[in-house]
């Protein structure tokens, strides 16, 4: 069916790099090792090492997944850096841009026919790329294929058919373990905060989530939600991180971004839309919450509705244009709210930091990677100089960083991320694999 994302004027022109279906070179794996040993390379992730893009997991994308990109700078070839394949009709149905309304200047999608079966499902080795979409840092030692000791499963009640189509009946730490690499990317801790953020921050009084908001991970024992739910960051990563250092890899550990940096926080002017009233005008939007900074993309789908699911049913007071129908809490973010979830991901960044520091391992500065890019964004931004005259900006659907989903990155983006990684890997190891060439994924 065609998906509209109904609500909201961009004022788009033509789309730019980002959407291409050309695939990166390969190097020749004539590079300086540095200290590091690249015989061997495993990736541990969730979503954004899968190469997870507009909704979906398919084969198109998870061949310029980063470490897939890392790999071949590597010189490793395709058979000796798996995944599981997914046709290209994506995991839960993915996102196709069809064109604009010519009335409200809307983007409008289809979604792809959803697969689950991974084409090398037979494989009886582990996967080199072993990210799992959807997987917390709590899943690393936890979750095995049957997802039914997952974080989602024991904590949220929700289940992941993927932990058994890429782990296989196996946790992430043992898939990892049986391969025996001798370099090692560590990706996890996005998830942890991911949901909470998007479903409106919202918990209640004793803790607990509230309905469709799933809570966040805490720092540390001393947040009162750690004892609800039995697990803290700084805990769980120092055991992830001495489990990993038993097998004697090369390692590099990948920072979590501000999520606040997602087109998924920005597409929507947090103060006014333009949408389809009869006529078109400009309507201002209300809010439950004072002090609104951001107002998620999700809510383009139920601006104006006058449904009684979502607010008062009344025809004369449509849902988040009127006063008396306020957009509900669970599609903004406050400042106070936004304030609290960076403290957040800067105290999961300061364990992951420390780990590193610890083991010896390297370090992915991917925050200030995002930041950086975002602070020249918008309308008026110069955007982010990639190389090869490609600028970027995180601008919803525009700005060639993000893909349809406006949380997960473009090819073009995990180019750039590719990029970012094998910078700080040459840095810390010494080593001088050479960069992805990001014009292959411009359109010709």
């Amino acid at each position: 069916m065609n998906r509209i994302i109904k609500s909201i004027t961009f004022g788009l022109a033509a789309l730019v790099a980002g959407c291409s279906v050309n695939y990166p070179g390969k190097d020749s794996g004539n590079f300086s090792n540095g200290t590091a040993t690249f015989t061997k390379y495993v990736a541990i992730g969730n979503s954004l090492t899968a190469g997870y893009q507009s909704g979906g997991l398919k084969e198109e994308n998870q061949d310029v997944a980063y470490p897939r990109l890392i790999a071949g700078q590597l010189g490793i070839p395709d058979a000796e850096f798996t995944y599981n394949n997914f046709p290209d009709s994506g995991t839960v149905g993915t996102l196709v841009l069809l064109g604009f309304s010519t009335t409200t200047g809307s983007p409008i999608f289809r979604t792809t026919t959803a697969s689950t079966t991974p084409g090398n499902s037979l494989q009886a080795t582990p996967y080199e790329n072993l990210a799992v979409p959807g997987e917390f840092l709590y899943d690393f030692l936890n979750a095995t294929g049957t997802a039914s000791n997952s974080w989602q499963q024991t904590r949220l009640g929700s289940t992941n058919g993927l932990f058994q189509a890429i782990l296989r009946g196996t946790t992430q730490y043992h898939s990892l373990q049986a391969l025996s690499p001798t370099f090692v990317t560590f990706h996890l801790g996005n998830n942890d905060i991911l949901g909470y953020a998007t479903g409106g921050a919202g918990l209640n009084g004793n803790f607990s989530s509230t309905p469709g908001v799933a809570p966040y991970t805490p720092v540390t024992s001393a947040d009162p939600l750690a004892t609800t739910l039995g697990y803290n960051f700084t805990t769980g990563y120092s055991l992830a991180m001495d489990s990993l250092a038993t097998l004697g890899a090369d390692v590099a550990l990948v920072y979590i971004p501000y999520v606040t940096a997602i087109p998924y926080f920005t597409a929507v002017n947090k103060d006014s839309v333009t949408v389809n009233l009869n006529p078109l005008t400009k309507a201002k939007i209300y809010h439950q919450e004072s002090n609104v900074q951001y107002v998620t993309l999700a809510a383009s789908n139920v601006l104006g509705s006058t449904s009684t699911a979502l607010g008062d049913g009344n025809a004369a007071t449509p849902y988040g244009l009127h006063p008396l129908d306020p957009l509900g809490g669970k599609y903004t973010l406050t400042s106070t709210e936004v304030a609290n979830i960076k403290n957040i991901i800067d105290g999961y960044n300061a364990v992951i930091k420390a780990e590193a520091a610890e083991h010896g391992w390297a370090l992915v500065d991917a925050n200030s990677l995002f930041q950086e890019i975002a602070a020249v964004s918008g309308p008026t931004g110069p955007g982010y100089n990639a190389g090869g005259g490609i600028r970027v900006k995180t601008d919803f659907i525009t700005g060639g960083l993000f893909s349809f989903d406006g949380v997960h990155p473009s090819k073009l983006g995990y180019a750039i991320l590719a990029n970012t990684v094998i910078k700080a890997v040459n840095d810390f190891y010494g080593s001088s694999i050479p960069p992805v060439d990001v014009t292959r994924f411009i359109s010709h």
